[in-house]
């Protein structure tokens, strides 16, 4: 697997999420990991053997501890009582999945409220 370097990790901040999350799914894909938090942990709960959940368990860790080590500390209290990696990663992906929607609603406010001035504008000019 890949040396994980902590200068080469993106961290997230509140103004980055799309590259973040993106890059992060590359790197647990590199470090052959992006099954933990693709939720494939209940299947192997079920149907694997002792080997398969300890293998697991090894990925989970690993993908928790690059998830805390790759974002500030904002997000980290968010996270930091999460005890499996999918947790965590859903936690910081409700925290910022409302947040596109959010600015397209405030930027379609935006532009509504400068249409009815410049309506205004013009009313008062006639």
């Amino acid at each position: 697997m890949a040396d994980l370097s902590a200068t080469n990790l993106p961290i997230l901040s509140k103004k980055n999420w799309s590259r973040w999350s993106t890059q992060m799914r590359v790197l647990f894909r590199v470090q052959g990991v992006s099954s933990v938090i693709e939720g494939v942990k209940s299947a192997i709960e079920i149907h694997g053997t002792e080997d398969q959940k300890e293998e697991f368990k090894k990925k989970d860790d690993k993908v928790l501890l690059i998830i805390h080590q790759c974002v500030d500390d904002t997000h980290f209290v968010k996270i930091q009582n999460a005890n499996i990696a999918k947790e965590a990663w859903n936690i910081l992906v409700r925290c910022h999945a409302g947040g596109e929607k959010i600015k397209k609603v405030r930027l379609q406010t935006l532009r509504r409220q400068y249409e009815l001035l410049q309506m205004e504008d013009g009313d008062k000019e006639v």
